[in-house]
């Protein structure tokens, strides 16, 4: 299967359910999709879907299921509706908040039992979530990327899950910062982002007394934002005064924000992102767990279509770990609109180069 945006996907097969922002099914794997259905799944804020088609059917696999990523969705919308009624002043209050928090933390055990599962340490998948849920889905898509990365860089089991819980936890300070906000279609203005700024402080005071906030978690959750040349926030430190599990959440945190559709923009390409995040290392990020993340990212997964600077349209066939923007590909002949029998790995022909996804399946 791959991801396409959903005005490209008439006629296909749904190779993912969907859900709704109410965690109810939308539409159900295995349908193929009518103009209304489509209308239906733009209504609910979701642009780009999982769909199979006769070149990359069964092929790109999520790491975890849409059913689970979708009831850990709903759970954390339930922390964030709670938290919403606490006094952060009020440390008594929190009780009624305790019971939410356990049950997310539940799932997201369940989730790292299904990545420790996994036989390759990649990202290969683009996370689909309705720009209406996305400051729910993203937290959540942010904790699978860093423990995957976290795992590739041989931290011990308990980094893994203090890094999972962590990124899990890291914008649960949006909860106390009005709604309108982070949904405004509109750029922010300068008080505006000051103020979206104070959420991983306000998160890190509101995890501050639980169980399962351990230093490196609430760490996290502080420092998430903040880059090594002192431009990010809350407080603008550099260099090693920021902890070294934050450093990798936060490149976990750009990708998955720039690969994801929001209200005020739709997704860039992981091919962008990636060339974004190397671009930014040793100057917002550390260069060495950047150079580790793009090494795991897949930005052309497996059974993806590409458009090529000669005008073809390939199938990736392999990815390449080592320049992961140098797939081994199959060119699609235009004619008969088959595979080409020879594969063609781009470490090695130069000439060739890849301009970006193809959506529409020749």
């Amino acid at each position: 299967m791959r991801v396409v945006p959903v005005e490209y996907a008439l006629g296909h097969e749904v190779a993912e359910a969907i859900f709704d922002t109410n965690g109810r099914m939308l539409v159900k794997k295995g349908l193929h999709l009518s103009e209304q259905l489509i209308l239906k799944i733009k209504s609910n804020g979701i642009f780009s879907v999982y769909i199979n088609d006769r070149f990359s059917k069964n092929i790109l696999k999520p790491p975890i299921s849409e059913h689970m990523k979708n009831v850990t969705m709903m759970e954390m919308v339930a922390v964030f509706e709670e938290a919403r009624k606490l006094k952060l002043s009020d440390k008594s209050t929190y009780k009624a908040a305790e019971g939410k928090m356990a049950k997310l933390i539940e799932s997201g055990r369940d989730i790292m039992y299904e990545l420790d599962e996994l036989p390759i340490l990649k990202i290969n998948y683009t996370d689909i979530k309705s720009v209406n849920m996305y400051t729910y889905g993203h937290p959540i898509s942010v904790a699978i990327m860093s423990y995957i990365m976290a795992q590739k860089l041989k931290f011990t089991k308990e980094e893994c899950e203090n890094i999972f819980n962590g990124a899990l936890f890291a914008d649960v300070g949006m909860s106390f910062i009005n709604e309108s906000l982070f949904m405004k279609k509109g750029k922010l203005d300068v008080a505006e982002f000051i103020k979206i700024k104070e959420h991983p402080k306000l998160g890190y005071d509101f995890i501050y007394d639980f169980y399962f906030a351990n230093t490196y978690v609430k760490m996290i959750v502080l420092q998430h934002q903040e880059k090594i040349d002192g431009s990010g926030y809350p407080y603008g430190i550099t260099g090693d005064k920021i902890h070294k599990l934050a450093k990798l959440v936060a490149i976990a945190d750009v990708y998955g924000a720039m690969t994801s559709d929001r209200i005020y923009a739709r997704a860039t390409s992981s091919a962008e992102a990636i060339e974004y995040i190397m671009g930014a290392a040793g100057r917002h990020f550390d260069f060495d767990f950047a150079k580790a993340f793009v090494s795991t990212i897949v930005p052309y997964p497996e059974g993806s279509l590409v458009k090529m600077n000669t005008g073809h349209v390939a199938l990736v066939e392999t990815t390449n770990e080592a320049l992961p923007l140098r797939p081994e590909i199959r060119l699609i002949d235009p004619g008969r609109r088959i595979l080409e029998k020879t594969s063609v790995d781009l470490a090695d022909e130069k000439t060739l180069i890849i301009e970006g996804l193809e959506y529409e399946c020749p």
